[in-house]
């Protein structure tokens, strides 16, 4: 990630009168700079330590893993939809953690579908973020063992069986419950809960 950054300095002054390049630059400079404060993260949380609680717009994390993987979809083909119910309470979590979970369960889907929607609303005492696919679905005995560190169905060059894995701790340490209900040829649905 140094190396990225430090790239990125470099070309910054180079690209001052392409307004695109320029803002692709400093976007690239942003983004590692929080996975350089997400890795710090993950490594406290390793070593014990609790997710930073801040208040949350559950619309805002929808949205920005939203934004996130936009252009994954595009070069994908596949359709992403948003749903999200107004006057939503604010949660108390890690912002940066939880759209990691959410970007996390979007690429997923976005792997095994043509059609993704991600659904937030109330649901109890709880907001639930809601991702449903059109995709193949899963096995009961495959879908029992998804949240294992290091199982995926994945080819080894495209997935490590981390990402769920972590995905689900980040919500255990937040409270939440991360549920996955899905059937061959009638595609995965998961949801995240997190209290209000």
């Amino acid at each position: 990630m140094g190396v990225i950054a430090g790239r990125a300095q470099q070309i910054l002054p180079k690209v001052k009168d392409d307004e695109k390049t320029h803002k692709a630059v400093l976007a690239i400079q942003e983004e590692t700079e929080g996975l350089g404060r997400m890795v710090r993260r993950f490594l406290d949380l390793a070593r014990g330590g609790s997710p930073a609680l801040e208040e949350a717009d559950p619309a805002d994390l929808a949205r920005g893993a939203a934004a996130m993987v936009e252009h994954r979809f595009q070069e994908a083909m596949v359709e992403l939809t948003l749903v999200i119910a107004p006057g939503l309470p604010k949660l108390r979590g890690d912002a940066r953690l939880l759209v990691h979970v959410l970007v996390n369960l979007l690429l997923n889907a976005c792997d095994a579908a043509k059609q993704v929607r991600l659904a937030v609303g109330i649901e109890g005492a709880s907001i639930a973020f809601r991702i449903s696919d059109d995709g193949a679905g899963m096995a009961p005995e495959v879908a029992a063992r998804v949240l294992e560190p290091f199982f995926s169905t994945k080819p080894a060059e495209r997935g490590t069986g981390l990402g769920l894995a972590i995905a689900h701790e980040i919500v255990k340490m937040h409270r939440g419950t991360l549920r996955i209900e899905s059937r061959p040829q009638q595609g995965t649905q998961v949801t995240v809960s997190l209290p209000i």
